[in-house]
């Protein structure tokens, strides 16, 4: 893992793929439009019960996959993830409007979480682990 440059990979519409270097981190990038009209659309929910503070209209989530020796997938390096006791769960304070910085900005994030060895958020702080069987169990 020497070098953590992300590349853009692939276009799909709403969703884009970058890959690092090496092979081993894959990051889909996926944006969503909500109908504000709809009461029952997730940020008009999110926004309501507290989680965020105003409706955005278009959201970036992002999937993030790292491939071990064996070529088995793991997603463990995900910004938009908070792991809580027993649960992972949505990581509020990194949903963000869909915008070309933005989907930047968690690209970056998810590459600095693998090159520091930062298994998802515990409580909203990076804890970093060393890449091996026991972390990915």
């Amino acid at each position: 893992m020497s070098n953590y440059t992300m590349h853009h990979a692939q276009d799909y519409g709403r969703r884009h793929m970058y890959k690092s270097e090496d092979g081993r981190l894959t990051v889909e990038v996926i944006a969503t439009e909500h109908d504000e009209r709809d009461a029952h659309c997730l940020p008009r929910i999110w926004q309501r019960r507290g989680f965020i503070d105003r409706f955005m209209p278009t959201t970036l989530y992002t999937e993030a996959y790292f491939t071990d020796e064996g070529g088995n997938q793991w997603g463990m390096f995900n910004p938009c993830e908070l792991k809580l006791p027993g649960r992972r769960t949505i990581n509020f304070s990194r949903i963000y409007e869909a915008t070309p910085e933005n989907e930047r900005a968690l690209v970056a994030e998810a590459a600095a979480m693998y090159r520091d060895g930062v298994r998802c958020y515990e409580s909203g702080s990076w804890t970093p682990c060393e890449i091996t069987s026991e972390c990915l169990a």
